[in-house]
């Protein structure tokens, strides 16, 4: 993740609120503030047409919430296949997509089902 002031401020938070953390379910969203810092990091470097930091920063971010937060890879998954295709990197961000489509939790693959037209 970038180390601008913003990042460094809200990383030092939330390291403190991991600290305070009494559970397991406190500490995964803690860990969960840290991928949404990084996905809002992901969209202002978006803003300023710097792609390639964006996808370092989407890269990092998908490292981290495969090791702390794993209801999140999709959305982790989906931030790198957007920068990917910025990149004009097409063929990895059809191959991260479909990755992304994968890590769906189970309880909500039936909210993504598509009637198919060909039934």
């Amino acid at each position: 993740m970038e180390q601008n002031a913003f990042s460094w401020i809200a990383a030092n938070h939330i390291r403190e609120y991991l600290a305070f953390c009494t559970n397991d379910t406190m500490r995964s969203q803690a860990e969960r503030y840290k991928g949404q810092v990084a996905i809002n990091l992901v969209q202002l470097e978006i803003q300023k047409n710097n792609f390639k930091s964006a996808n370092a920063i989407a890269i990092k971010n998908l490292d981290h919430v495969k090791n702390f937060s794993k209801g999140y890879v999709a959305e982790a998954y989906s931030t790198l296949a957007y920068t990917q295709f910025l990149l004009k990197d097409y063929k990895n961000s059809v191959s991260t997509s479909k990755q992304s489509v994968n890590r769906v939790p189970a309880k909500l693959d039936s909210q993504f089902l598509v009637d198919d037209p060909a039934d």
